[in-house]
């Protein structure tokens, strides 16, 4: 079963998008800031989690910058998680964000196609 970790502040999103993943057989841990995230990844460990879903917009931390991070400090402890930016940015921001904080990828919200988006990127070997 696939584990995904959403990172999200707006918490009734939060709420929606773990449904929608857990009707689908995903496993998911949520977390509503980075300091939370980060808490939830030394609890699973990094190797168990298989894609983090990142809002763009979190206080504290924006996420392209917590995907940056992750790229450098986490990817290590499992090289085969992804990290997929969130937001309702326009595509072309959220794709350029994406780009420039190494993650694998991005889903703009509201775009309907969460759950096909969320499996495309699980399939997806390194």
């Amino acid at each position: 079963m696939a584990r995904v970790m959403i990172v999200d502040d707006d918490l009734t999103g939060l709420k929606a998008c773990r449904a929608l993943l857990e009707s689908e057989g995903i496993e998911v841990l949520t977390a509503c800031d980075p300091i939370q995230a980060d808490t939830l990844l030394d609890i699973a460990h990094p190797s168990s989690i298989d894609l983090i879903l990142l809002d763009v917009g979190l206080p504290i931390c924006p996420g392209d910058e917590i995907a940056l991070a992750y790229h450098k400090d986490r990817r290590p402890d499992n090289p085969q998680m992804k990290i997929v930016l969130y937001s309702g940015l326009p595509e072309e921001d959220l794709m350029a964000k994406a780009r420039d904080a190494f993650a694998d990828g991005y889903i703009v919200k509201g775009s309907g196609d969460l759950i096909a988006k969320v499996k495309g990127y699980l399939a997806v070997k390194r």
